[in-house]
Parts: structure tokens; C-alpha cells; sequence
């Protein structure tokens, strides 16, 4: 069924299984995507009294970096009229599913000029959308997911200023720079 689909037709197939993946994917993987992101966003929201946050909120022992997301993230919804928590939970992990697809799209086409195969690409695609974790994986609104694409966005993107060999400034390098670092920062204790 897949190695016939197109390359379009497989990104897009791969994208309906973020979506479902999103959508279906209820609660969360590990009690820190919910006390250590949302608790503090809310916090910040005043929907969340001090008291009732976890020891690390005190002790400033996690990034700031998703409960601000997660924090923006609900005002721009409920500016655009979506109050429910759970479609804003929803949208984050869309979100999320998103960036990861992009990204590893991107590297699928960026290895697909050292494969040499047209079958092993297919395969190599069809393994990157399909393997039964990684739709459910990409949609979760966590740390070490969000580090993982802006490690890999920023690592494909310096390889490729690599391979150009200018040796000169470029905003791709800048964006490298502000990826890799986000993926310290995201997951830094």
C-alpha cells in the first residue's frame, strides 16, 4: 500500500496520523508534561495558586521555556474564543506533531541525495511517518520532544551550511545557533 503511495500523498498520510495522533492522545505520557508545563502556564494564567505547584516551581529547577509557549499558547486561543483546556492541550500537541514532521521530513529529503535507491528513500520516508511510535511520540508536548526537533532542525541546517563551504555569516547560521540552543535550553535542569 505505501511504497506506491507519492512522496505528496505520504506526507500527507503522515500528517492525518498527527492529527489522529493529537487528537486521541489523551492526558499525558509523564507526569512532568502536566506539572512542570501546564501547572505553571496556568500559574502564570492566575487559574493556579502558588501553593498548589510542585517542589521544582519554587526551587526553579526547570526551563521556562514551554510554560511560556504553553502560556501564550492559551491566550491566543482564548483571544480567538477557545476557552477549553483540552482542544488548547489538543492544538499544543498538534503544534508539536507539526514541527516534528517538518523536521523530519526535511532530513528525509536531505538524505535522500546520499541514498542512492529510490526503494530505500521510499522505505527510509515510510519508516520516519509510519513507525507506530513516532506519530504518537512527535504529537506529545513535552521537553525532550521539543528539544529533539529543534536539535535536529538546527543540525540539518548547519550540515548543510557545511556543505555550502562559504565560510561567511548567514541568518541560516543564526537560526542554527537559536535552534541547538533552544534544544539545551528546553530539557536544562
Amino acid at each position: 500500500m505505501f511504497p506506491n503511495l507519492s512522496d505528496r500523498n505520504l506526507l500527507i498520510v503522515g500528517s492525518f496520523l498527527v492529527v489522529i495522533a493529537a487528537w486521541c492522545t489523551i492526558g499525558y505520557h509523564n507526569p512532568d508534561e502536566h506539572t512542570q508545563i501546564w501547572e505553571f502556564a496556568n500559574y502564570k494564567l492566575g487559574y493556579t495558586p502558588i501553593q498548589d505547584l510542585s517542589w521544582e516551581f519554587p526551587a526553579k529547577m526547570r526551563p521556562g521555556l514551554q510554560p511560556f509557549i504553553a502560556y501564550c499558547s492559551v491566550l491566543v486561543a482564548s483571544a480567538a474564543g477557545i476557552i477549553s483546556p483540552f482542544i488548547q492541550a489538543f492544538l499544543m500537541r498538534l503544534l508539536s506533531g507539526a514541527a516534528a514532521l517538518f523536521v523530519y521530513w526535511k532530513w528525509s529529503i536531505w538524505l535522500e541525495r546520499e541514498l542512492k535507491n529510490p526503494v530505500s528513500v521510499r522505505w527510509m520516508r515510510i519508516g520516519l511517518l509510519f513507525f507506530w511510535l513516532m506519530p504518537y511520540l512527535n504529537a506529545r508536548f513535552t521537553s525532550e520532544n521539543t528539544s529533539a526537533f529543534c536539535f535536529f532542525g538546527g543540525l540539518l541546517l548547519l550540515v548543510q551550511e557545511i556543505e555550502n563551504q562559504k565560510n561567511r555569516f548567514s541568518a541560516k547560521l543564526v537560526l542554527t545557533g537559536l535552534l541547538l540552543g533552544l534544544s539545551f535550553f528546553s530539557v536544562i535542569k
